[in-house]
Parts: structure tokens; C-alpha cells; sequence
């Protein structure tokens, strides 16, 4: 049996993170999808845009990873992940690889997106977000831009490259 890793899935909002967690969670055996955003709507009394709230469903996000890799599935976590919580997972997790990927997409597109969903996201904190993704560099992170790709275009980008990275046999 392989050893687990962990895709951590970056990428301002808009960008395809969840729906790219959910189509790679079906070709990966063995598998558990972590979504930051799912879990936090958990919270009693959970308020949008209150950090405290993301910064407790990391820490869940990490327990539960460990507890995954303990039991030999992978994880593939979605959501904003920023350095202090990935250095955080990569210590809880000292032996799995753990493979970073940063979606990018054009700022217009992700305002797009994010009103054809219907709920109400302010323009400021979309901007925010997506500078905040949009200055992150990391020689190991895996960057695919998402604009104008089908979402099985993305996953098969990924699957080659875990492929690659992990020797992993899957059906692209």
C-alpha cells in the first residue's frame, strides 16, 4: 500500500477549490475531503468573515487530517490556507508529503463567479482575498489557473502531477 499524502487546495475565492477537491475525491481511492468552509458552518453561532471562526476550523481541519493519515486514507483539504496553518499541518503531519496547489484566477472572473452564486461577498473582501492569493510563492506549490478550463481539464493537470510526484497508478 502507498503511503497517504495530503493535497492542500489554495486559491481566492471563485477560483474552483471545492470543486476541484470533489471531482479529484472521486479518482483517488481511499480518500477524505477536508473543506475548510463546510466545517465551519458547523460552529454554533457562526459568523461570516470572523477569523476566529476559520482559525478553529484549520485546527479541526488538522486534528481530522491526522486522524485520516493515521488510518492510511488521504486527505485533500480546500480552502484558505495561510503559511502559520500550513506550517502547522507539515508539523502535525511530519512524515506525509503534503503537496500545495494554488488556483489562480483573474480578479474579474472571481467577482463573476461569486455573484452567479447568488449570496452577497463584498467587492472589498473579494479583492482582499484574492491579493492575499495572488502575492503567495512557494517553490512547491503546484499553480494551475483555472480561468477558461473545464474543471476535468484542472483535474487531469493535478492527476498527472501526483502521477508524477507520487508514483500514484490512477485512471485520468
Amino acid at each position: 500500500m502507498k503511503k497517504p499524502f495530503a493535497l492542500v487546495i489554495n486559491g481566492p475565492v471563485g477560483s474552483g477549490k471545492t470543486t476541484l477537491a470533489n471531482t479529484l475525491r472521486r479518482h483517488l481511492k481511499k480518500t477524505a475531503f477536508l473543506g475548510i468552509d463546510e466545517i465551519k458552518y458547523f460552529l454554533n453561532s457562526y459568523e461570516r468573515f470572523n477569523y476566529k471562526y476559520n482559525n478553529i476550523s484549520r485546527d479541526a481541519v488538522i486534528a481530522m487530517s491526522k486522524t485520516y493519515i493515521k488510518n492510511g486514507f488521504n486527505v485533500v483539504i480546500s480552502s484558505s490556507w495561510p503559511s502559520p496553518y500550513f506550517k502547522k499541518l507539515k508539523t502535525a503531519l511530519p512524515k506525509i508529503k503534503i503537496i500545495p496547489i494554488l488556483l489562480t484566477i483573474p480578479l474579474e472572473e472571481s467577482i463573476r463567479r461569486v455573484r452567479s452564486r447568488g449570496g452577497f461577498y463584498p467587492i472589498e473582501k473579494i479583492k482582499r482575498n484574492h491579493k492575499f492569493y495572488s502575492a503567495q510563492k512557494n517553490p512547491d506549490t503546484i499553480v494551475i489557473d483555472t480561468y477558461k478550463k473545464s474543471i476535468y481539464k484542472v483535474k487531469k493537470e493535478i492527476l498527472v502531477a501526483l502521477k508524477k510526484d507520487l508514483g500514484l497508478v490512477t485512471s485520468i
